[in-house]
């Protein structure tokens, strides 16, 4: 019920906007309670009543909830566990926007990757995954009843659905940001450790090194997929 409870306190009282942060697996292995050090900022698009059945075939009240990710944030505290857990958090700005090449060649190759998914009949991600890595940004958040997840078919589309989110919203997507998320929305078509490698960088150089070496990895994995 805490993740319903969430996004119920989202809507009502902080305008649709909530935080979510991945556990430490790590931790979690030892029985100890840890979250890693940044997290994304998460707006509801939209909501809507659902049943989940488990196992046994008994059925529980759900949301499906669409959702898409607008920041990144650097987790400063956990001031609550219960019933839900609340973060203090600090927004990530971006120290300087990614060069007109890197931002190109994230994009084509994101574009490459996409069409050969299409060719082989290859969704961009499976529910497995998104279960295992937590809601990334620019993944739509399921809710039991879904098959699986949706998602955008360019780069720069997601990055001006954010900007059109926040400036409805009064809020500014300044440039160097504009720009810092190409790499973030591409991070979903790469792998679960690539992304949550990219996703716990601080510095900007990092992130975009590491979506762009995934994605060139996942273009030639597809590549060698197709010559079989």
């Amino acid at each position: 019920m805490s993740n319903l409870e969430v996004i119920r306190q989202a809507c009502t009282t902080r305008g649709g906007y909530f935080v979510h942060v991945v556990q430490d697996q790590e931790a979690m292995e030892r029985r100890q309670f840890k979250l890693f050090d940044i997290g994304t900022e998460l707006k509801v698009l939209s909501s809507k009543p659902s049943t989940h059945k488990n196992k046994h075939g008994e059925e529980s009240n759900s949301l499906i909830v669409d959702v898409i990710g607008v920041r990144r944030v650097l987790v400063k505290s956990v001031p609550q566990r219960e019933p839900f857990v609340a973060v203090e958090t600090e927004a990530i700005s971006a120290t300087s926007p990614i060069s007109d090449f890197q931002k190109e060649l994230i994009c084509d190759t994101f574009k490459a990757c996409s069409e050969l998914r299409s060719q082989l009949e290859i969704k961009d991600q499976t529910l497995s995954e998104v279960k295992e890595t937590g809601r990334l940004p620019f993944t739509q958040l399921l809710g039991p009843g879904e098959s699986s997840p949706q998602s955008d078919d360019d780069l720069e589309s997601m990055v001006a659905k954010v900007k059109f989110v926040l400036e409805r919203d009064g809020k500014e997507l300044e440039k160097k940001d504009e720009s810092l998320l190409i790499a973030l929305a591409a991070l979903q078509g790469v792998d679960p450790d690539t992304k949550m490698k990219a996703l716990t960088q601080i510095e900007d150089e990092d992130l975009v090194r590491i979506a762009s070496e995934g994605l060139e990895d996942t273009r030639k994995s597809l590549l060698a997929m197709k010559s079989l």
